[in-house]
């Protein structure tokens, strides 16, 4: 993936990393799929929200951080990120500084709750709340019930 111009209008300077810096080799393929799955959610109020989410560049930092690794985990780890940065744009970014932290707290525990008891009502009934139980469907799909629960542990 092309790197983008920074939104400052400067560079970093480059720096020594022993890392040599990989990505995924399917990542435009799994990009193409995670902006699909967003769209199919119907989590964005607007189009300059989807904008945002999909700058962030959720997928890439995913390909990057398992470059060799399988298609469907991958996949399933873009969407998750992408699903975070778009629960934090939505329920976490407006408000004071107090209500925000009281906020983060309160979802954290609602969030475990639903990946606890997916269709629990806990996130509410909206498209947020549904995209995370895709999310937490595919996940058990994919993982072993030891590796679920550890999930959902943490």
């Amino acid at each position: 993936m092309p790197v983008s111009a920074p939104l400052t209008g400067r560079r970093l300077p480059p720096f020594y990393c022993p890392i040599e810096s990989l990505v995924h080799p399917r990542a435009d393929r799994i990009e193409r799929r995670a902006i699909a799955w967003l769209d199919a959610s119907g989590i964005f109020a607007n189009d300059v929200d989807r904008a945002w989410n999909i700058a962030s560049h959720a997928t890439e930092f995913s390909c990057r951080v398992a470059p060799h690794g399988e298609e469907e985990p991958l996949f399933l780890f873009a969407i998750w990120n992408h699903w975070m940065f778009a629960l934090d744009d939505v329920r976490l970014d407006t408000g004071s500084p107090a209500a925000r932290h009281l906020d983060i707290v309160d979802l954290g525990f609602r969030m475990t709750r639903c990946v606890e008891a997916p269709r629990s009502g806990m996130l509410g009934t909206g498209p947020v709340a549904a995209a995370l139980d895709d999310l937490v469907a595919r996940t058990r799909a994919l993982t072993t019930p030891v590796q679920f629960q550890r999930l959902a542990e943490a």
